[in-house]
Parts: C-alpha cells; structure tokens; sequence
C-alpha cells in the first residue's frame, strides 16, 4: 500500500523546463505586463519633434525667444484687446507688471449700426495699443485673432490684421 505523505519522485529535483511549466501562469501574468511596458518605453521618442533644432539658452530672436499673441473681441457693448507674451517653452511672461496687456473701449460695434467704417475706425487705438508691446520685427510672425459679433465679421479681420502688422 502507498503512502500519501510520500509522493511520487520526492527526491528528485525538478528541472528548470518542469518548474517553468509548473509556474507558467505566474510567469504569463508578470512577465506580459514588463514586455508592454518595455515595448511602449522603446517606441516612444526621446525628445519632442523640434527639440533638436531648439538652440539652448531660450532661443535666438530679436526679443530674446518671445512670442506674442493678440486677440481682439469686437463685441456690441465694448471691444476689446488682450496681448499675450510667451517665452520659448511657451510660459506666460510679464508685459510691465501684468501678465497681459488688456485695453477696454467703450462704445461698442453697436453704437457705429450704420456706418461701418467708423466702427473699423473705432477700433484703430486698441491697434496701436498693440503695436506698443508688439515689437516691429514680430508683428508679421504674431498670430492675431478676432472674435466677436456679427458685425465685427462683417468688415473683416483680415484688415485688424493687416493694420497690426503694419509698421
């Protein structure tokens, strides 16, 4: 009669091939994971596209690496400009002691219902306020955008924006 206590080829020594095969499952669900992972860190790129061509030191430029964006809201009861600087990681610099430059003109496109070109003409100091923190030599690389009423879109701002990037 056997004993239970005693199995069978107890004192041999398994090998390798047997305890893989034993612990196969274990080895499935730790080894899966490390392979994804192993496989994602080796596709994704070392640096961001463009990094290479970035000189050190914040970039070159004639304002020292900044970059300036203008947006102007032409809206019925106000209008209004809002000029943004950013440095070369694109970090919000001070214009003066703000982080923006912000002009509020009242009346609004509204109040110019029936003559269009005095509405255009209305807006000409929130330009030249623009113009003021806007270095010369960035203008024509500074995204301006225009939002507002209908009746902002309907002289354009494709002239807002010509008129900015004049000298």
């Amino acid at each position: 009669m056997r004993r239970y206590s005693q199995l069978p080829g107890a004192g041999r020594q398994d090998t390798l091939a047997d305890r893989v095969h034993r612990y196969r499952g274990v080895l499935l669900v730790v080894l899966a994971p490390l392979a994804l992972v192993s496989l994602v860190l080796l596709l994704m790129p070392r640096a961001p596209a463009g990094a290479a061509q970035r000189p050190l030191g914040g970039g070159a430029g004639a304002a020292g690496g900044k970059k300036y964006a203008v947006i102007f809201d032409a809206g019925s009861s106000g209008s209004r400009v809002h000029v943004f600087c950013f440095d070369g990681n694109l970090d919000l610099v001070h214009i003066g002691t703000d982080i923006e430059l912000f002009v509020q003109k009242k009346p609004g496109l509204s109040a110019y219902a029936q003559d269009p070109r005095e509405a255009a003409q209305s807006l000409v100091s929130l330009i030249e306020k623009a113009k003021e923190v806007v270095p010369a030599e960035l203008r024509d690389q500074t995204p301006v955008r225009v939002g507002g009423n209908s009746r902002a879109k309907s002289f354009g701002s494709r002239k807002i924006r010509r008129d900015f990037a004049s000298g």
